[in-house]
Order: C-alpha cells, then structure tokens, then sequence
C-alpha cells in the first residue's frame, strides 16, 4: 500500500474478451482497474474486429489450451499472485472449465491468506431474450456460480 493513496497494491487477473473497436470486456476492465491503481494482466478469451453487436465482425476465439498456456507463462514468470480475478466473455464451455480450474487455483494459493482472492464473475451468456453461445455452457456456468465471490448476470442471464 502506498502512503499516498490508502489503497493497497492490487494485482488482478482479467479473462474477459477484446475487441479493437468499442468499450466491452477486457478493453473495458483493463482501462477502469488500472486508472483505479490497479496492476492488470489481462488473458482475452477472444480478439474481434469489434463488438457483436454489429452485423459483422472479424477475428478468432481463444482455446482453452491457449489459456492454459499463458497462464502458465504468467506461472513460469512468477506473475500469478493475484488477490482479484474478473472474467466475462468465454466463447466455450471448454474456456468456462479452464478459468474454472484457474479460479480455484488462486482461490487454493490464497488460503494462508483468507479475504486475499475475490473472484467477480461476469457469465456473458446472452441478452433480450437471445443466447449468444451454445446451451451447453448453461450447467458449466452453473457449475462455478459457488465458487465466485460476486456474479454479476443481466436480467436474461439471471432467469
């Protein structure tokens, strides 16, 4: 904590999407944490041209493996002590698992410290009556809702 800000030094772990043009996920997350003093890394579980929303959009969707793999990087780097972790947007329900398994990673490395890890879950999974993902990641959604801190659904998202 710096005297300055009464604030303590905050290391958090995004995993959310990205998008080149507009304000959503990561883009979003990264800009507000760090201008609040917090220290950011951010893993973009897609990179698009830009939002949905929009008729069309170009760019891929990041694996599961490809997840794993920069987290693991993060680990081999000694850049994994996280006390926050916000997600949003996964594009499967495979990406739901392995942010899963790294929640409950942080969760278990924060246990000599308890209060240390909060853990903000954001489950991107539609809106206005419209699934933006495969029914499928409904009971993977459902199956973390526990393990978060705070959840925070749109009204879709929580009926």
């Amino acid at each position: 904590m710096t005297p300055e800000e009464g604030i303590p030094d905050t290391r958090v772990l995004a995993i959310a999407s990205h998008v080149v043009h507009g304000y959503v996920g990561n883009t979003m997350v990264t800009f507000v944490l760090q201008a609040l003093g917090f220290e950011v890394s951010a893993i973009n579980t897609v990179n698009y041209s830009n939002h949905t929303g929009y008729r069309q959009r170009t760019g891929r969707k990041t694996t599961a493996d490809e997840i794993i793999e920069l987290y693991e990087g993060l680990k081999q780097s000694y850049l994994d002590e996280f006390n926050m972790m916000v997600t949003g947007y996964m594009p499967s329900a495979d990406v739901i698992e392995v942010v899963g398994k790294i929640a409950r990673e942080q969760r278990f490395n924060s246990l000599t410290k308890p209060g240390s890890f909060f853990w903000v879950l954001d489950p991107v999974m539609g809106d206005a009556g419209k699934l933006y993902l495969p029914e499928e990641v409904i009971p993977v959604y459902k199956s973390l809702l526990r393990e978060a801190d705070l959840i925070l659904p749109n009204q879709f998202e929580a009926e």
